[in-house]
């Protein structure tokens, strides 16, 4: 019903390889190849690498490699040699022996930011008789892709055939 959507345009720059051999959980900072490109407010994507050997740890059997990559979106606070600190702790740790990481600067001119929908009933229409399981009506209240620092809030939705909100893979900070 609501659809906010910014443009699927990030640019990335050069990729940094982690060079740190583990980045625990909550780090908030890491080591990279060469740093001398970044300074604090640039925006990151920190992956970590969904290696063969991190998935047979996990026991995901039947995953491919690549498949299970992670991405954290991060802004860089500070910069000392080839460190980054980055804004917003990490969520994975990051092991050399498992695959590691890389580090993706990046620029997104489409993104937008500070959107959001409040103070709204959605309410789908549908016929109760003769199809209890009637589907061919409203499936989403709201839905984004393309937005950072978004909000969903004071709402209420009424008879949707799927999900009341749906957040898209290139969301952040919702």
């Amino acid at each position: 019903v609501v659809n906010i959507r910014g443009r699927n345009d990030l640019i990335p720059g050069d990729t940094l390889r982690i060079t740190d051999d583990y980045v625990p959980l909550n780090s908030r900072s890491l080591t990279v190849s060469n740093a001398s490109g970044l300074k604090p407010g640039d925006r990151i994507l920190i992956r970590r690498i969904g290696s063969a050997e991190w998935i047979a740890e996990l026991g995901s059997g039947g995953q491919r490699p690549g498949n299970l990559d992670l991405y954290f979106d991060r802004a860089v606070t500070a910069v000392e040699g080839n460190t980054i600190t980055f804004d917003i702790p990490l969520t994975s740790s990051i092991a050399a022996a498992q695959g590691g990481g890389t580090v993706i600067p990046y620029t997104w001119p489409g993104r937008i930011s500070r959107v959001g929908v409040e103070s709204l009933i959605i309410r789908s229409d549908f016929e109760r008789l003769p199809n209890l399981k009637d589907e061919e009506h409203a499936w989403y209240g709201v839905t984004m892709q393309d937005v950072e620092n978004g909000w969903v809030r004071q709402m209420r939705f009424y008879h949707l055939a799927g999900s009341a909100v749906v957040l898209g893979d290139r969301v952040s900070k919702v």
